[in-house]
């Protein structure tokens, strides 16, 4: 089996900030593509350690779009996946449809304006120096950043 030395050291780094054992176990070599939905499917370690890097997550720009990654982007989007996760410098338009339902995950010094229609379920968590602007109804957990608009803001610290 060929090794991925990207993700070889990126199982390293983890391991030594705290991955589990069962993830430790399961971990393979992993493509492009599988590392970005490890990153979603355990999105709480990831925001915990600030992991991976913004070096990582840079390389994987054009690939991690397609899983709700995105990194230094300047987009707008039409929210149709279960969570986003931005970071960087992105700057970033979100549009949440009729019904939609979604949970986006904003740090480093993101800029994100969020349009939520009356029926969608939002949920947003706010970290380091992001930026959010959001017209309609939502819940943000702040654990940093700045919220412009009215919503629902749960203070939470790190």
């Amino acid at each position: 089996m060929k090794v991925n030395k990207e993700s070889a050291t990126l199982k390293k780094e983890a391991i030594k900030i705290g991955l589990c054992e069962e993830w430790t176990k399961e971990w393979g070599s992993e493509s492009t593509e599988s590392l970005c939905k490890k990153m979603i499917r355990g999105i709480d370690f990831c925001l915990k350690h600030n992991y991976p890097s913004l070096k990582h997550l840079k390389k994987w720009k054009g690939i991690s779009d397609e899983f709700g990654i995105f990194t230094d982007a300047s987009e707008r989007i039409e929210a149709t996946l279960d969570a986003y996760v931005f970071n960087g410098k992105s700057n970033i338009i979100v549009n949440v449809g009729e019904y939609g339902c979604t949970r986006l995950y904003i740090r480093h010094d993101c800029t994100v304006e969020v349009n939520i229609h009356p029926t969608a379920v939002v949920m947003i968590d706010l970290y380091d120096n992001a930026v959010i602007k959001v017209n309609g109804d939502c819940k943000v957990f702040k654990y940093g950043g700045y919220v412009v608009g009215e919503c629902k803001v749960v203070n939470k610290y790190k």
